[in-house]
């Protein structure tokens, strides 16, 4: 397939504006890196992974990574569709069989050998490639107010007759909005960071800001009258370190008439009332189940045991999400399908699940030291305690945690403690010994019960856990076993935060059963939670453990919108403890804070900046406390500057000032309050640019004034005042630097305007910020403040390009005139005027105008449109798709060049089964199901049923194929088309379950797209019942002219271990569309790399085989390059590598083997890259057995 170059910023947004309504489309472009690719071997089977994305899941169907997004999605619109713009793919050179994904297995299981999940033979013999929608869209819901839509996006597609794999190493997709309804009176809140760190488009969230007028109460501990001044010193360390917190009395909610069927109702209702109107975002529970009621969810029957409560999941995630309506069907079960929960957090919740005063008093007690002044040795140190799950297949759960360690932490950086029964290290004296050394971190990964967590053979219980003796070196568990957090129970959970003599601080963990992978470790479904966990602990730096649990489970939140396990362990995963702490991940250091010794009574400025090693401090919490009269927070920037802002006129109260940054120690002081000095800052700042364009923007090689408003915030009069302008970068020059001013009165004001002239360099790019120091001298001392300066230039980027034939489609033919509309944005922050570009090909089939096309003047954001007409040789093949190239220039920038491509030829493929299915092919005709049926379908008639008509259900033990008629596949292509299915939950162990393989044939190969049905939790639908659209990206594809589709249904031979019959599979309106524009590039990429490198391996630690890539640079001609793998006596094993290579970027595997490929054993190895006299690289792999 001819590759395709992309020149787009990487998330768009256009609206076109009518008299009636706002419609808007959302582009991304994702990209995948070959070198995360991880290969493994479980028995005859391989892996694949890659790293930081998830596994699919449908049972029995090829396992393959997909990567799940967030997108924001602007107020005011709904997302309508996923259209796939363009990909680049590639065939990866290895045969591969590929495990087929196991079916989900409750850890309460004991470790018995489960049979691995027997492959389906018509798939992986198929010709089919695997699956065939590679971007679908999930859902679509709110956080915090804010629209999120989850989308995932698979970078592989196997072809198992052939067995390769194809690699996307870039897929760009377009979703599509329109209006929906007027923005409600809370839909604006602001959300907080959290939020930004789960979506990827954070620039259409949109400026801070604040709706807010009367109480504010970011942090609320619900508990009783009795427990409530065991709870005060931590509300009042929230308040002071600039979080205002409240505690209420539970039975003031109940007394207040709080709506609700009981207290449990009317307590989310309150947390609703405070979300709106206090600005709440931090709720803790204080107190167990008897004192703070719980609520119980409905995620699915996991027919697990007879145990009657197993389905009833305490779940405080119904306090945190607050749209919608948990019981909408009104029938007292919470949390169905059918109530249409968003499973969105508006607000961080932690239990304290605490039954007395003397309980909260030790565990409000080690909240604080942990925060405030914890012991200094141990914030470093991580316990992993892992099992051996099943043995056969075997899943080993610190394979998971070394792959938590390899995506999330630091190389080197932690001492981690790695207990593995598959080490022969785990043992119960161990794991207490450990803990009580001191802990940060505890992660645990096996089975567990409500009394007990399972430690390799023995098991560390309730009473264990009261009896830790690991003082004030406390720190958090994470469990994925069953029951470890069942508040309805005195859980080992409770008892590890309740622990008088050390113990814990915070306990994450299931509520009800926790649920693993066999032969997949670290890819269970709770073990995802896990891992997610830690990544946005530690890559995105939710240092708050309560939004790092939180977004965890969010992120999941579009694969649990059906009944199914995912759906389960986001009810199931709750927080024992405050969810506003912030986590350690790395020892405390020291900030140094300056800031005045005393402020003036009155109005006036507190300029705050915060370093280490005289370095800034950045998003540094700074609070400024004087009991009723001050009370103001900021966040300090890149510089390490806050100024707040103040009003007081008590002088008989020092001003507390308490400033908290994410893994620094707590600073603490006091600044007095005085009222005779004058206090000089600006008020305003502002820009005046009339000596050039008078744009408002600073551009580069511009003179402009720096103009602001000089405000005297004290009540004595300044006088004899010299201020000057100084910069300390070249890149801003100040021309004119020093005023005099005779005086200024106490409280009031002088503008200061063409007085600082400043001219930018012409270097300076778009976006650039400089911070020039104003020095304001006077009679009474001096100060100097930071004054900001932005730079603007245009940004002029390709955003769209549109192609209209003669037949007013987008299909040209050979001999057509076509027109091509081209769409440019200007995404810079000044205005470009007067935008031009030409048009130019080389192709012989392609005849272009001779025009310069003009799209006017584009402010900051606007896009405008032009077109040309293009004619297409009658000899012209088909499908073909030549090039053209565009080259532009406008004010201010040079230029810019893109290039794209167009397609020539009928492409495609539809049926919406309105007309027969003669051209269709079932194979096996005697036993196979599929046919025509008007039970159900998308769109009127007719749709394909695999099921009996008489009974609406499907057969046991069946295996029914549908085959398409051949079509033609062009570039640019993407599968869709509706489904409806109702199939059981899980198989029985060996086997894969029930549902539908989707398939597609390139000409080539057949890849298996996609597996809908058992044991799913992978898009694009869960668990039925719903029509709901399935899109596959096929922009990797060749364009052929033999392509075809295979929907092959499966199901087990175990009708009769199901409660109900289940009606089957539904499919209507299949399209394969592909497009006239089929790719938009940057200039041509440099062709080499720019120097030597050797990268690690991966995956590493292995078993199986490892990928080693590395670089030859351009300059360097006919290396003779050697690549050997060592051991740890520094003796050759073998050679990979070792011939002349030229300038490029390579991979070499190596298998394990040494020069005579004999198995070497598991351990520690060397690799070695040498080019003579010119580069040398050693680094370090694991080989496991």
């Amino acid at each position: 397939m001819k590759n395709k170059f992309i020149l787009l910023i990487s998330f768009l947004i256009v609206f076109s504006i009518s008299d009636t309504i706002t419609a808007g489309t959302i582009e991304k472009i994702i990209r995948f890196e070959k070198s995360d690719l991880q290969f493994s071997k479980i028995q005859q089977y391989d892996i694949i992974r890659m790293r930081e994305l998830e596994l699919s899941h449908i049972k029995g169907e090829p396992q393959l990574p997909v990567k799940l997004i967030h997108l924001n999605i602007p107020d005011g619109e709904k997302v309508t569709a996923v259209e796939i713009i363009s990909v680049n793919y590639e065939i990866l050179k290895q045969n591969l069989l590929l495990l087929p994904c196991q079916a989900p297995q409750a850890l309460s299981n004991e470790k018995r050998e489960l049979k691995l999940q027997t492959p389906d033979s018509e798939i992986y013999q198929s010709n089919d490639p695997y699956p065939q929608q590679v971007v679908s869209l999930l859902n679509a819901g709110k956080i915090q107010g804010k629209q999120i839509a989850g989308i995932a996006i698979y970078p592989m597609q196997y072809l198992p007759a052939q067995k390769k794999v194809r690699f996307y190493s870039e897929i760009q997709f377009r979703v599509m909005l329109e209006n929906r309804e007027p923005i409600s009176k809370h839909s604006t809140s602001q959300p907080d960071d959290g939020y930004l760190k789960l979506t990827e488009n954070v620039d259409l969230v949109g400026k801070k800001f604040s709706i807010i007028n009367g109480e504010s109460y970011p942090y609320i501990i619900i508990t009783s009258k009795t427990m409530k001044p065991n709870f005060q010193p931590l509300a009042d360390w929230k308040t002071q370190k600039g979080l205002r917190a409240k505690i209420v009395d539970i039975n003031w909610i109940v007394s207040q008439n709080f709506p609700g069927r009981d207290e449990a109702e009317r307590v989310r209702s309150f947390i609703l009332y405070a979300y709106q109107n206090w600005d709440t975002k931090w709720v803790l529970l204080g107190g167990d189940i008897n004192i703070v009621p719980h609520r119980t969810a409905f995620a699915m029957d996991c027919q697990f045991s007879n145990r009657a409560n197993e389905n009833h999941i305490p779940c405080d995630l119904y306090f945190s999400d607050l749209d919608g309506d948990w019981d909408a069907n009104g029938n007292d079960r919470f949390g169905e399908i059918s109530d249409k929960v968003d499973l969105f957090p508006e607000v961080y919740v932690g239990r304290a699940s605490l039954d007395s005063p003397e309980e909260v008093n030790s565990w409000v007690n080690k909240i604080l030291v942990y925060e405030k002044n914890p012991p200094l040795d141990f914030q470093k140190n991580l316990l992993f305690i892992c099992q051996i799950l099943w043995n056969t297949p075997y899943t080993d759960t610190g394979i998971g945690k070394n792959k938590i360690e390899a995506d999330n932490l630091p190389p080197g950086f932690f001492n981690i403690s790695k207990l593995y029964e598959s080490s022969g290290n785990l043992n119960k004296n161990y794991v207490i010994q450990k803990i009580n050394e001191g802990q940060n971190i505890i992660n645990h990964a096996g089975h567990a019960w409500w009394s007990s967590m399972s430690i390799g053979n023995g098991s560390l219980g309730v009473s264990d856990m009261n009896s830790l003796a690991n003082g004030n070196r406390t720190g958090t568990i994470f469990s994925i076993g069953c029951w470890a957090g069942a508040i309805d129970y005195n859980c080992v959970a409770e008892a590890y935060i309740a622990a008088p003599g050390g113990g814990g601080v915070a306990f994450i963990g299931n509520s009800r059963y926790g649920w693993g992978s066999p032969g997949n470790p670290g890819y269970g479904y709770s073990d995802r939670f896990d891992d997610k966990f830690f990544h946005f602990l530690f890559e995105e730096k939710c240092n708050s453990i309560g939004k790092a649990m939180a977004l965890a489970k969010a992120f999941y939140a579009p694969f649990s919108q059906q009944e199914n396990v995912y759906r389960w362990c986001m009810y199931q995963l709750n927080l024992l403890g405050d969810p506003e702490m912030p986590m350690w991940t790395d020892i405390p250091k020291q900030l140094s804070v300056e800031h005045p010794p005393a402020i003036n009574i009155g109005n006036g400025i507190v300029t705050v900046t915060v370093t280490q090693n005289n370095f800034p401090v950045e998003n540094t919490r700074v609070c400024l406390n004087q009991g009723e009269t001050i009370y103001k927070t900021g966040i300090t920037n890149s510089e390490g500057h806050v100024n707040l802002f103040y009003t007081t006129d008590n002088a008989s109260e020092d001003v507390q000032i308490t400033v908290t940054a994410a893994n620094y120690l707590p600073y603490e002081d006091s600044i007095s309050v005085r009222t005779d000095e004058p206090f000089l800052a600006c008020s305003e700042i502002f820009l005046n640019d009339d000596l050039g364009n008078a744009d408002g923007v600073l551009n580069p090689g511009e003179t402009a004034y720096l103009s602001f408003t000089l405000k005297n915030y004290g009540k004595a009069t300044a006088e004899t005042l010299l201020l000057s302008l100084k910069s300390d970068t070249s890149a801003l020059e100040i021309l004119t630097g020093s005023v005099a001013i005779e005086y200024i009165n106490g409280l009031d004001s002088v503008a200061i305007d063409k007085t600082f002239q400043i001219k930018a360099d012409s270097t300076c790019s778009n976006g650039d910020v400089f911070f020039p120091q104003l020095t304001i001298n006077a009679f009474h001392g001096s100060r100097q403040e930071s004054l900001p300066v932005s730079i603007g230039t245009p940004v002029i980027e390709l955003y769209d390009l549109k192609v209209v034939a003669e037949n007013g489609t987008q299909l040209i033919r050979a001999g057509d005139l076509a027109h091509i509309f081209v769409y440019l944005k200007n995404s810079g922050l000044a205005k470009a005027e007067n935008v031009q570009a030409s048009i130019f090909t080389n192709n012989e089939y392609l005849t272009l105008p001779q025009k310069t096309l003009y799209f006017g003047d584009l402010t900051t954001q606007n896009i405008g449109v032009d077109s040309f007409s293009v004619s297409v040789s009658e000899s012209c093949p088909e499908p073909y798709f030549p090039a053209f190239t565009l080259e532009g220039a406008c004010s201010i920038i040079d230029s810019f060049k893109t290039s794209g491509n167009l397609a020539i030829g009928q492409l495609g493929y539809f049926d919406d089964l309105e007309s027969g299915a003669e051209l269709w092919e079932l194979t096996d005709k005697q036993n196979n199901t599929w046919h025509l049926s008007n039970i159900r379908y998308h769109s009127e008639d007719f749709s394909w049923y695999c099921g009996n008509e008489s009974d609406t259900s499907y057969a046991d033990d069946n295996t029914s194929i549908l085959l398409s008629p051949f079509f033609n596949l062009g570039d640019d292509a993407e599968l869709t088309f509706w489904l409806w299915y109702d199939v059981a939950i899980y198989s029985k162990s060996g086997y894969e379950g029930d549902g539908v393989h989707v398939e597609f044939y390139d000409g080539f190969v057949w890849q298996e797209l996609d597996f809908i049905g058992t044991g799913g939790a992978l898009a694009p639908v869960l668990m039925g019942n719903d029509w709901l659209e399935y899109k596959y990206n096929l922009n990797a594809c060749p364009t052929t002219n033999n392509a075809r589709l295979k929907f092959k249904f499966v199901s087990d031979p175990f009708w009769s271990k199901y409660p109900a019959a289940h009606e089957g599979i539904y499919i209507d309106d299949i399209k394969v569309s592909c497009y006239g524009i089929s790719s938009v590039k940057e200039t041509e990429p440099k062709t080499f790399p720019e120097d030597f490198k050797l990268a690690q391996n991966y995956p590493n630690p292995f078993n199986g085989t490892t990928v080693i890539n590395y670089k030859i640079p351009g300059s360097i001609n006919n290396s003779f390059v050697q690549i050997q793998i060592y051991n740890t006596m520094g003796q050759i094993i073998k050679s990979l590598v070792n011939e002349q290579k030229q300038p490029g970027n390579y991979h070499v595997l190596w298998d394990g083997t040494n020069d005579k490929n004999e198995p070497v054993s598991s351990g520690i190895y060397f690799y070695l890259m040498d080019v003579k006299n010119r580069f040398r690289e050693v680094k370090k792999l694991i080989l496991l057995e």
